[in-house]
């Protein structure tokens, strides 16, 4: 059986046709403009995010190097370490010593909540145990290259990742030390450590990322490993072997110091 359309059903039919099909191409070209204008708006507030999150960690390092470097040139501090290139033997003058470094490190620091330990360092590279705390995970950690790191600047040096083996469980910490030079001669007299841990700087990123899906970070050192994240599996990891970033990327990220990639 056939089935005629007259002529004003015909038109009907193809006016409809042209209508739906023109339709239908402008809500796919609205769904592409859309789509690339969302993408674009949330790579511009991401890039703001990091921006402010990377000034908050750099304030963050730069508030602890001012404190490592102002225990550093106290000349109670320095006194005290030039008298003492090595603990002394007898227990009472080392409590005494060790209570005298204490009230002149406390004096400056106070209260520092991003300062996990800290102890002041002997000429023989010795933990002074000035700050009471147990710092028996910290020693083995105390390294020949760090000390000889330390004694080739005068700055504040940070490195780690480590992994202090507590009682309570493994810490990811980072040290900032500094070497302790006295001021007169310019010899080395000791060394100030700081042990910060690593939730200290993410503590930076989780409190100032905005609350979405999907959002986490990942802070890199030069080679490329994970020294902090949000993923904890990810910590100490080679970031580039397992983010699927090509190598053009990785490149154009050292370069400008910046990239934005679908991963």
């Amino acid at each position: 059986m056939q089935i005629r359309l007259s002529l004003q059903n015909k038109i009907f039919l193809s006016a409809f046709s042209v209508v739906t099909l023109g339709l239908l191409l402008v809500a796919a070209a609205y769904n592409t403009i859309t789509t690339r204008v969302n993408t674009g708006e949330a790579l511009r507030a991401s890039r703001r995010e990091l921006a402010l999150i990377t000034n908050n960690l750099d304030a963050t390092l730069t508030h602890i190097g001012d404190y490592a470097i102002s225990i550093a040139v106290d000349e109670r501090v320095i006194a005290a370490l030039k008298r003492n290139p090595s603990l002394p033997a007898d227990e009472s003058l080392k409590y005494e010593l060790r209570q005298q470094m204490n009230r002149s490190v406390s004096t400056i620091m106070g209260l520092n909540r991003n300062v996990y330990q800290w102890d002041l360092i002997t000429l023989d590279q010795s933990l002074a145990g000035a700050s009471g705390y147990d710092m028996s995970a910290v020693a083995p950690l105390l390294s020949p290259e760090l000390f000889d790191l330390l004694a080739g600047g005068y700055g504040v040096t940070v490195t780690g990742p480590y992994v202090l083996e507590e009682k309570t469980g493994a810490v990811p910490s980072f040290f900032v030390s500094k070497a302790i030079i006295d001021l007169d001669s310019r010899k080395l007299c000791g060394y100030l450590i700081f042990v910060v841990r690593e939730s200290s700087f993410s503590a930076i990123f989780e409190n100032n990322m905005p609350q979405r899906e999907g959002a986490s970070f990942y802070v890199l050192d030069e080679a490329g490993t994970v020294v902090s994240s949000t993923d904890g599996e990810r910590f100490r990891s080679n970031f580039f072997e397992t983010s699927g970033l090509t190598l053009q990327q990785y490149t154009t990220l050292e370069q400008e110091r910046s990239v934005s990639a679908k991963i």
